[in-house]
C-alpha cells in the first residue's frame, strides 16, 4: 500500500493560510522570552521554568487567536452580508477549525515542548525556538484535518458575490 500525499496546491494553501499567523504569533513568543529571562535564569527552579513555559503558550494562544479571528473576520467582509451573519460565520469557522486542536496544544503540547526544549539546550532562545517549531508542527497536525472537513462540511463558508442570489437566511424568488 503506497501513501498518498495531498498536491502540492494543497501545501501552497495551508502554508499561505497558516504562515503568516505562525510567523507572528512565533513572534511574539520570542518577545515574550526575551522579557521572561528571569524565570529561565535559575535551571533548578522546574516550578519557575514550568510557569513560564504556561505564560509564553498564552501569550502564543492569544496571539494566534486574534490573527485568525481578524483573518476570518476580513475574509467574511467581502460578502454581502449582515454583522449577526458575519459574526456567526466567523465564529463557526474558527469554532470548527481550531476548538481540539488549540485546547490540546495550549494545555499540554507547547508548554511540554517549550520546558522540554529549554531544559535540554543550553540557550533558552534557541530551546524556546526549538520548543515552538515541534509544538507547531504537532498543532498543525491536528488543525489542516478540522480544516479540511471545515472546507468539506460547510464549503468556503464565503457565499458567491453574485447578485441574482438571495442573503443568507432568504429563500430565492
Amino acid at each position: 500500500m503506497r501513501l498518498r500525499l495531498p498536491p502540492r496546491k494543497k501545501f501552497w494553501e495551508w502554508f499561505t493560510r497558516y504562515a503568516p499567523q505562525e510567523i507572528v504569533a512565533s513572534a511574539s513568543t520570542l518577545l515574550a522570552t526575551y522579557y521572561l529571562k528571569p524565570f529561565f535564569e535559575h535551571d533548578s527552579q522546574l516550578l519557575s521554568n514550568i510557569g513560564a513555559s504556561y505564560l509564553i503558550t498564552a501569550i502564543d494562544a492569544l496571539v494566534y487567536a486574534v490573527y485568525a479571528l481578524i483573518r476570518e473576520w476580513m475574509r467574511h467582509g467581502r460578502t454581502p452580508i449582515g454583522f449577526i451573519e458575519r459574526c456567526g460565520l466567523t465564529l463557526r469557522d474558527i469554532v470548527a477549525e481550531y476548538t481540539v486542536s488549540y485546547y490540546v496544544d495550549t494545555a499540554f503540547t507547547r508548554p511540554f515542548c517549550i520546558l522540554l526544549m529549554t531544559r535540554t539546550v543550553s540557550n533558552r532562545f534557541i530551546g524556546v525556538f526549538v520548543g515552538e517549531t515541534v509544538a507547531s508542527v504537532l498543532f498543525y497536525a491536528m488543525t489542516i484535518p478540522c480544516y479540511e472537513l471545515r472546507k468539506k462540511f460547510f464549503g468556503s463558508s464565503v457565499p458567491s458575490l453574485d447578485p441574482t442570489m438571495a442573503p443568507l437566511g432568504q429563500k430565492e424568488r
